[in-house]
């Protein structure tokens, strides 16, 4: 049985659609692995498994820029790796988005209890 990956959440304060969104990540991809990466901000933490610091750094920048995020507000936060020791977490493989039944896995929603609105694919 395939277990799904965790998602990647990220405060989105760019005021771009669902549809622009998922359009920036078509197509992007990372090897996941054992490092736990966190940025750390003002309005709060991103964080992924990823197979090096550096991949994750790289992850977490994309995200941010992406969220609408200033290179000084990013400057301005906080990175971390941690690589994780039990051999339960960081599964490995390449993450990319999800696509099928006409949709691509990247939404967008409106505080933190709003409805998920999906971009098509």
């Amino acid at each position: 049985m395939k277990k799904r990956l965790k998602k990647l959440t990220y405060r989105d304060i760019s005021g771009k659609t669902a549809q622009q969104i998922a359009s920036e990540w078509r197509g992007y991809q990372f090897q996941a692995g054992p490092v736990v990466c966190k940025w750390h901000g003002k309005w709060g933490q991103v964080q992924v498994w990823a197979a090096t610091a550096e991949e994750g750094r790289a992850v977490l920048q994309k995200a941010l820029i992406c969220g609408g995020w200033s290179s000084q507000a990013i400057a301005n936060g906080q990175f971390t790796a941690v690589t994780a020791a039990g051999g339960r977490n960081g599964r490995t493989g390449t993450m990319r988005t999800a696509e099928g039944r006409g949709l691509i896995g990247v939404s967008k929603r409106q505080g933190p209890s709003g409805s998920p609105t999906f971009a098509e694919s």
